[in-house]
C-alpha cells in the first residue's frame, strides 16, 4: 500500500509538471507572436506597385489596433540582410504584391524565400499583369541578376536554392486577385480579403464596410502615423487610434475638390490618399470629383478649392477640360496643381495648335457657350501655377510635410 501511494503521488506530480510545462510553452509561443514588431510586411517591386503598396499600408492600418506596424521599403529603409531578418524574425504576415516585375526583384525574392523558410504567413496579391513563374523560369533565376547581386544574398544567409524553393511554394498559395482598373470598390474588397487571410491580427474585417462605402471612404479614423510641423504655420499628429473629431474644427464646412485622370489606377489611389490625409489632419470636407459637362456647374458651385492632380492623360480628358474652364472663370474657386510620382509630360506644340484652332477631337467639344479657346486659356492658367508635391514613393514623414504644405496653400484663401 505504501508503494502504491508513492506511485500515485509521483504520477500526480509528473502530470502537474507536464501540464505546467505545456502551458508555459503555449504561453511562450503566444507571447512571441504578439511581440513580433511588424503585423504586416509589404513586399513589392519598385516600378509598378509603389502607389499600390502605400495605399495598402494605410488601408491595413485603418483596420487594426493602435500600435500595429507595417514594414514598407519607402519608410523602413534597410539593407537586404536587414529586411530578410525583419521577415524571418519580426513579421507576422508577409503581403506580396505581385505584378509582372515583382519576382525579378532580388529583395522581393529574398523576402519571400525567408518567409517560406521560417513559416511566416504569406498572402499573395496578384494584379492582372502577373503570371506565375514556370518551372523553367524558376530554374533560370540565376540569370536574372548580376553576379554581384547574387553574392549579396550571402550577406542575408540566403542562396539561390532557397529562392527557388520559395518561388515554388509561392505558386502553391491561394492568391487575392486584384484588377487595377476595378476602382476604389475593387481595391477595398481586395484589402479586406487580405486582412481576413492574415494571422495573429487584432481587428475586425471590414468587408461589409468596403461594400457599403466603396465609392467614397468617409472614415472618422486617421489614416497614417505621421508627425507634421510645416514652416510654423500648423502642426498635426496622425495616429490610427486618434479620432479626427478631436483634432481640428475650425475648417469644418470648407469644401475641397480633387480632380484628376481617375481612369489611371495610380492617380485614383493617390487622390484617394490625399483626400484621406487632408480629412484626417485638418478636418476638411474633401471629395474626389469627376464632373460631367451637363452637371459641372452644379458639382463645382460649392467648391472653394480645386486640387488638380497632374498626370499624363489629364489634359486630354474632355470632362476635366470643361471643369478647368469653370474653375478658371470662377473668382470663388482657388486652383492648386499637385505633382505626383507620375510626372506630367507637357503637351507638344501640336496639341496647343489643334486646341487653339478647335480641330480634331476639340471640334466636338462645345457646351455652355464655351469653345476650345477657353480650354486653352484655362490650361495655360493651370500650368502657370507652381505645383505642390504629393509623392507616395517618399517616406511617410515627407508625405506628411507635403500634405501640410498643400494645406498651407489653402490657409490664406480661407483667411
Amino acid at each position: 500500500e505504501g508503494l502504491q501511494e508513492v506511485f500515485v503521488v509521483v504520477v500526480l506530480v509528473c502530470t502537474m509538471t507536464s501540464a505546467a510545462v505545456l502551458g508555459l510553452n503555449a504561453h511562450t509561443v503566444l507571447l512571441v507572436k504578439r511581440t513580433k514588431l511588424y503585423t504586416f510586411f509589404i513586399t513589392h517591386d519598385a516600378h509598378c506597385a509603389v502607389t499600390l503598396a502605400r495605399w495598402f499600408k494605410i488601408s491595413l492600418l485603418q483596420r487594426v489596433e493602435k500600435g500595429s506596424k507595417v514594414f514598407l521599403a519607402q519608410d523602413d529603409l534597410a539593407r537586404l540582410d536587414q529586411s530578410v531578418d525583419a521577415v524571418s524574425q519580426h513579421t507576422r504576415n508577409l503581403i506580396v504584391i505581385l505584378t509582372r516585375e515583382t519576382l525579378s526583384n532580388l529583395a522581393c525574392a529574398a523576402e519571400v524565400a525567408s518567409a517560406v523558410a521560417h513559416k511566416v504567413n504569406i498572402v499573395p496579391v496578384a494584379c492582372e499583369d502577373y503570371a506565375p513563374p514556370t518551372d523553367e523560369a524558376v530554374s533560370e533565376l540565376g540569370t536574372f541578376w548580376h553576379p554581384a547581386e547574387i553574392a549579396e544574398l550571402a550577406t542575408a544567409s540566403m542562396d539561390m536554392s532557397g529562392i527557388e524553393h520559395g518561388y515554388r511554394r509561392l505558386r502553391e498559395l491561394p492568391v487575392v486577385m486584384l484588377q487595377r482598373c476595378s476602382g476604389l470598390e475593387g481595391h477595398g474588397l481586395a484589402v479586406s480579403e487580405v486582412f481576413d487571410r492574415c494571422k495573429d491580427v487584432e481587428g475586425i474585417s471590414m468587408l461589409a464596410v468596403a461594400k457599403s462605402s466603396s465609392s467614397r471612404r468617409t472614415s472618422t479614423r486617421t489614416s497614417a502615423s505621421m508627425s507634421v510641423r510645416a514652416s510654423g504655420r500648423t502642426s498635426a499628429r496622425l495616429s490610427f487610434s486618434e479620432d479626427i473629431s478631436e483634432t481640428n474644427h475650425e475648417n469644418a464646412g470648407c469644401t475641397v475638390a480633387i480632380l484628376g485622370n481617375f481612369t489611371d489606377p495610380d492617380v485614383l489611389l493617390t487622390s484617394d490618399l490625399l483626400q484621406t490625409l487632408l480629412q484626417s489632419m485638418f478636418q476638411m470636407e474633401v471629395a474626389l470629383l469627376t464632373p460631367t459637362p451637363e452637371k459641372q456647374y452644379q458639382e463645382l458651385k460649392s467648391t472653394r478649392f480645386a486640387l488638380v492632380v497632374l498626370s499624363n492623360g489629364l489634359l486630354d480628358d474632355s470632362r476635366f477640360a470643361w471643369a478647368a474652364v469653370v474653375i478658371s472663370r470662377s473668382a470663388g474657386i482657388s486652383m492648386i496643381p499637385v505633382s505626383i510620382d507620375q510626372p506630367l509630360i507637357f503637351p507638344a506644340p501640336g496639341f496647343w495648335k489643334s486646341l487653339e484652332e478647335g480641330v480634331g477631337k476639340w471640334e466636338e467639344m462645345t457646351g455652355a457657350g464655351d469653345s476650345p479657346l477657353h480650354i486653352h486659356e484655362a490650361y495655360k492658367k493651370l500650368l502657370g501655377i507652381t505645383s505642390r508635391k504629393f509623392t507616395l514613393s517618399a517616406p511617410e514623414s515627407i508625405i506628411a510635410l507635403q500634405v501640410a504644405d498643400i494645406y498651407g496653400q489653402l490657409v490664406p484663401a480661407m483667411s
